[in-house]
């Protein structure tokens, strides 16, 4: 089980069946029609992404335990040209749209909830506009470390672990970089000691020592 809080959202999809999907398994294609179901995620994390008209992945967002997608093209009723897919054994509940509708119309709690974790949402692509503005590599991986410590980092004796299993290339797919320039920039951060990695996870040895790497660099 993970680390999904006990609010009311989150028992709504419990109540559901359990649906597992492997690493790698695309969970939503693009379509045609607007989506008719809502996925929650019990345990594991969820990458977005676009493909360029080179074939290349354009990486949008991630997604963890708790959260739910996909938002937006839900309540907007619109389609969008994108994939959603595992980036590691992941478990989920689904639920329809009427029955989520009438779900969140009966306590405005659940409104609320929903307004929160669409909070969340709007942040990430605000971080991904702040990036953008920024001209150094080095400052663009720092950038999206620190973005995303905010939402997936567990502190553990002073450092912050990135409880995400992320490629250098999904980071490089975020903010416009290649994969080889990207894990150098995180290279010359592991040499400071200011990161490390920790199997498939990287850790932030001293968050603070990050951010001022950050300011120092633009």
């Amino acid at each position: 089980m993970s680390d999904v809080t006990s609010n009311s959202l989150d028992k709504f999809f419990l109540k559901h069946k359990p649906r597992s999907y492997k690493k790698g398994q695309v969970i939503l294609h693009p379509d045609e029609e607007a989506p008719k179901d809502i996925y929650f995620i019990e345990k594991g994390h969820v990458k977005v992404y676009s493909l360029t008209e080179s074939g290349n992945e354009k990486c949008h967002i991630f997604f963890g335990p708790g959260e739910i997608f996909p938002i937006v093209a839900f309540f907007n009723n619109e389609t969008r040209d994108v994939f959603f897919e595992a980036m590691e054994d992941v478990v989920m509940r689904k639920a329809g749209k009427e029955e989520f509708m009438e779900f969140i119309k009966n306590n405005s709690i659940h409104l609320l909830e929903i307004i929160n974790k669409m909070s969340v949402i709007l942040k990430v692509y605000a971080d991904r506009i702040d990036n953008l503005e920024y001209t150094k590599a080095y400052t663009k991986v720092i950038s999206r470390l620190i973005s995303m410590a905010e939402r997936f980092g567990k502190e553990y004796k002073g450092s912050i672990i990135l409880e995400i299993p992320v490629t250098h290339k999904d980071i490089a797919n975020t903010i416009g970089l290649t994969r080889e320039t990207t894990t150098r920039e995180l290279l010359i951060l592991m040499e400071k000691g200011i990161i490390n990695q920790k199997g498939h996870l990287i850790v932030i040895n001293n968050v603070e020592k990050l951010k001022k790497e950050l300011n120092n660099s633009l």
